[in-house]
């Protein structure tokens, strides 16, 4: 195994690329890194092979700086459609696999100022966690940088868009069967459950995920554990919220791959 702190080379590799918002996947290698840095110059410097890769023509998004998230990303694409987000999504994420990696594709809708940043910052976090597949915190770490409490809190409560869609569609039949049928205590009963549950799976995860915040706090000297949270696994998260410092410091000393590098040579570890 490569020792990449001792290589000043990779090093400066590793932390140049967190800054641009590419951090390397869980399962992610060094070499495998590299292929997808490469991938991501040659669409950058060609969109005509991106466009005949996706089948669309999507073009090159203003560079995006953030303070908070410390990054500045300018090899990003958009997809310009008045379809592509609806008024319940200000802007969202697709995520494309071409050429074997994860490229997410940005789109946004005509919203305010005040609201286009923090949708920004939103979707940056869906971004630079492309090479990730881990569904269960990812909406979490991308409403916690939301102005409103009460976004933050509900905003996660649907993990994948089939969820939002099949939530719509039950109370939709639901509230069709109440106006044209009948009262049906087992349909209202059914649909209580599910919202019960939803709430409940919420609340759960916030939980643990505010535990996780805490533990990266007492480890990490860092102002906002969100940026350390970014590169976590779903295991991490629920890891970190159980666990006391010292296992947690021990975890992280084992740990040598390129996103653990990144996460090290970037932020002060206790």
């Amino acid at each position: 195994m490569i020792d990449l702190a001792s290589s000043s080379e990779i090093t400066r590799l590793l932390v140049s690329l967190k800054s641009k918002g590419i951090l390397a996947g869980p399962d992610e290698s060094l070499c495998d890194l590299t292929k997808r840095v490469k991938l991501i110059e040659q669409f950058s410097l060609n969109s005509a092979e991106m466009k005949e890769k996706l089948g669309f023509n999507p073009t090159k998004f203003m560079k995006i700086t953030d303070n908070i998230l410390e990054l500045e990303i300018d090899w990003l694409f958009e997809l310009k459609k008045r379809s592509t987000c609806s008024f319940l999504q200000p802007a969202c994420t697709w995520i494309h696999h071409l050429d074997g990696m994860n490229y997410p594709i940005i789109a946004i809708s005509k919203i305010r100022k005040d609201m286009k940043s923090e949708a920004l910052r939103h979707e940056l976090v869906h971004i630079v966690r492309a090479s990730f597949n881990e569904p269960i915190y990812e909406e979490y770490i991308a409403y916690a940088f939301s102005k409103s409490k009460w976004r933050a809190f509900l905003g996660p409560i649907f993990r994948h868009s089939y969820e939002c869609l099949g939530f719509v569609c039950i109370s939709l039949m639901v509230s069709l069967l109440q106006l044209f049928i009948e009262t049906s205590w087992y349909s209202v009963g059914t649909y209580a459950f599910l919202v019960a549950a939803g709430f409940a799976r919420l609340i759960y995860h916030h939980r643990v995920f505010k535990k996780a915040l805490k533990a990266i706090s007492n480890v990490f000297r860092v102002d906002s554990p969100e940026k350390i949270a970014i590169f976590l696994t779903d295991y991490e998260i629920r890891y970190f919220s159980k666990k006391d410092n010292s296992e947690i410091k021990k975890y992280i000393k084992k740990q040598k791959s390129p996103r653990w590098q990144q996460i090290l040579l970037s932020y002060p570890f206790d």
